[in-house]
C-alpha cells in the first residue's frame, strides 16, 4: 500500500508506540479498514485526513491498541497495595492507573482498597487511556466473563454482578470511586497542572514504546510521583532504566519501585528499610517485613559451593529485577548447563529477552516453558501477546484459549 510507511511513521510519532511491537499487520489492517470507512482512495489522502482530524486519529488508535487486561492481573501488585494502604496515615491516597484499558486495573485497585477497610474519601483514583473506545467501555463497567480469569477470593464476589448471559458488571460503589479520562501519557502537557501521585500503576506500556518515547514516559512519571511514592510496572519491565533514585521493593511479584533520595557518591551504609519507611503508618499489621532490595553481588555466576537450581534461579531473578540482565542471563545459562532443562529458568530467560527487545528469542524460550509445563499460564499469555504483536490473530487466539482452559481447571 503506497504511503503506508508514512502512516506508520506518523502513528509512531504521535503515540510513541513501536509498530513492530504492535504488529505490522495490526497497523496495516487498521489502516485498510479506515480507508474504506472514510472513502479514501489512497493512503496519502488518509494521512492528510489524520493530520487535520483528531477524531480520525482516535478511531485509528482504537483499532490498533490491544487492550490485554483483566481483573486482579498478576494479583501480587494488589496484595502489596493492600499492605501499603493498611499502613497509610489520614491523608487521602492519590493513585494513577495508566494505561487503564477498559477499567479492569483501576477497579481492581479500588476493590483492593475497599477490602483493606478504606472509605471512599480515603483515596482517589485517576484512570487514563489513549483509546476513546476503552474509556467508554470503562464508564459502562460491563465485561465479558473472561475478564475474571481466576476464581474470586472469598468475599470479593460482592463487588461484581453477573447477568443471565454471564456478563460481569462492577457495582456502582466501586465504579464511582474511579475517575476516567482519555489522554496520551506522551503528550507534552499531560503532567502539567496535575497534583503529584502517591502511587502510579503503569504496567505493560514501556515494552510497547520506542526507546526515545520510553525515556520520555519515565521522565514524565517521575515528575508526577511524590518522593517516597511507588511506581508499579509489568514483570517484563522490571529491568527498565529508571532514574538512580528508584529502588525495587522486596515484595515478590509486585514489581514496584520506591522513589527514594538520589544516590550519592561514597554513601554511608544505609540501614535496611522496613515497611515503616514505605508510607506513614496508620495501625500495626501482622504482615511480613517489606525491605528494599540491596544491590546483589555475586563473585561468579555459580559459587564455589554447589548450589541448588532454585537458589540459582532466585539469584538470577534478583539481578533481573534490578536491571542487571546480562548477569541474570549468565546465571540462567549456567544453571541449564549444570542441571539441565528447567521451566523456571527458561521463563526468566524469556523475560530477559523481552526486556531486551528480542522477541523471537523470547518466544523460543516461552515455547520451551510450555513444552516442559503445559499449564504455565504466564508463558502462554506471553506467547499470545507475541503472536498479536506480529499480527497473527489466529495463533494468539489459540494461546488464549489454552490459557483459559488452564485457569478453568485451577
Amino acid at each position: 500500500m503506497n504511503g503506508l510507511g508514512e502512516i506508520k511513521d506518523w502513528l509512531e510519532k504521535k503515540t510513541g508506540m513501536d509498530n513492530t511491537a504492535l504488529g505490522p499487520k495490526s497497523v496495516e489492517n487498521a489502516v485498510r479498514h479506515r480507508l474504506q470507512q472514510c472513502d479514501c482512495g489512497r493512503a496519502a489522502d488518509y494521512l492528510s485526513l489524520l493530520h487535520r482530524d483528531e477524531d480520525e486519529l482516535s478511531r485509528l488508535i482504537d483499532l490498533v491498541v490491544v487492550p490485554e487486561s483483566w481483573f486482579f492481573r498478576d494479583e501480587k501488585p494488589f496484595d502489596f497495595l493492600s499492605q501499603i494502604a493498611a499502613e497509610r496515615a489520614s491523608a487521602p491516597l492519590r493513585i494513577l492507573s495508566a494505561p487503564c484499558a477498559a477499567g479492569e486495573e483501576p477497579f481492581s485497585i479500588a476493590i483492593a482498597l475497599f477490602e483493606t477497610g478504606l472509605a471512599p474519601k480515603a483515596f482517589t483514583i485517576d484512570a487514563v487511556d489513549i483509546s476513546h473506545r476503552l474509556i467508554r467501555q470503562a464508564h459502562g463497567r460491563c465485561y465479558r466473563p473472561a475478564a475474571l480469569r481466576r476464581e474470586l477470593r472469598p468475599g470479593r464476589g460482592k463487588f461484581f454482578i453477573r447477568d443471565q448471559s454471564q456478563q460481569v458488571k462492577v457495582v456502582e460503589s466501586v465504579g464511582s470511586s474511579v475517575r476516567f479520562e482519555q489522554g496520551n501519557l506522551l503528550d507534552p502537557g499531560f503532567g502539567e497542572g496535575r497534583r503529584a501521585y502517591d502511587i502510579i500503576f503503569c504496567r505493560n506500556l514501556l515494552i510497547y514504546l520506542k526507546d526515545e518515547a520510553r525515556q520520555r514516559l519515565i521522565d514524565m512519571l517521575d515528575r508526577i510521583l511524590v518522593k517516597g511514592g511507588l511506581l508499579f510496572v509489568g514483570h517484563a519491565e522490571a529491568g527498565a532504566r529508571l532514574q538512580e533514585d528508584y529502588q525495587l521493593v522486596d515484595f515478590p511479584g509486585a514489581f514496584a519501585f520506591k522513589k527514594a533520595k538520589a544516590l550519592r557518591a561514597n554513601p554511608r551504609p544505609a540501614p535496611v528499610a522496613t515497611k515503616r519507611d514505605v508510607l506513614p503508618r496508620k495501625r500495626p499489621q501482622k504482615l511480613r517485613e517489606t525491605t528494599l532490595v540491596q544491590p546483589v553481588t555475586l563473585a561468579t555466576p555459580i559459587a564455589e559451593k554447589k548450589r541448588q537450581p532454585c537458589e540459582l534461579l532466585e539469584s538470577a531473578r534478583q539481578l533481573a529485577d534490578i536491571g542487571r540482565l546480562s548477569e541474570a542471563e549468565s546465571i540462567c545459562r549456567a544453571a541449564l548447563q549444570e542441571f539441565g532443562p528447567d521451566s523456571g529458568v527458561f521463563f526468566l530467560l524469556g523475560l530477559v529477552e523481552m526486556a531486551g527487545g528480542r522477541k523471537g528469542q523470547a518466544e523460543a524460550f516461552f515455547l520451551k516453558v510450555v513444552y516442559l509445563d503445559p499449564r504455565h499460564s504466564e508463558a502462554l499469555t506471553h506467547l499470545a501477546m507475541l503472536a498479536d504483536s506480529r499480527g497473527d490473530g489466529i495463533e494468539a487466539g489459540r494461546w488464549r484459549r489454552w490459557v483459559e482452559n488452564v485457569r478453568n481447571k485451577e
